[in-house]
């Protein structure tokens, strides 16, 4: 139970944990999104595009991370900064699918700019899942000092 009362007084750790838990239902939300996209655009053609584009670009993420922190001076700022255009660019997609149609979308995901926006997308993506696990280490040591047992 103290450790609970610790947490609570821990105000970055809730913040973070939070934007945890909304990061995994926007992931729920991406995931049958996507299961969507894949369904409507049947021609075969989104098929290899959207793995490739969506699942590899997000290692490469994890890559930009460290040069953006750098850049903010700051892994809040960082962090939000990847948030924001990923979600961006997840609308843009999502827009760009609706006004294109199925065929005219799925042949813009054969190296179009649906095939680009994915791939920038899933960069962004991969960047900002991998903040957690820089930042967290950082809550437990504010509310160790907060709490007077660091």
């Amino acid at each position: 139970m103290v450790q609970l009362g610790d947490f609570i007084k821990n105000r970055p750790a809730i913040i973070l944990q939070i934007g945890e838990a909304l990061k995994q239902i926007m992931q729920a939300i991406k995931m049958e999104w996507s299961s969507m996209c894949l369904h409507i655009f049947r021609t075969g053609k989104l098929l290899f595009c959207s793995d490739v584009c969506v699942y590899r670009s997000l290692m490469a993420g994890v890559f930009i991370m460290k040069p953006f922190i750098r850049m903010f001076r700051d892994t809040g700022r960082a962090y939000q900064f990847c948030m924001l255009i990923s979600a961006g660019l997840s609308l843009l997609v999502f827009f760009l699918c609706k006004s294109y149609g199925a065929e005219a979308a799925s042949d813009s995901m054969q190296f179009g700019l649906l095939f680009v926006v994915f791939i920038i997308n899933g960069i962004f993506t991969g960047t900002y899942y991998s903040f957690t696990n820089v930042m967290t280490p950082a809550t437990v040591d504010y509310g160790e000092w907060k709490n007077g047992k660091g």
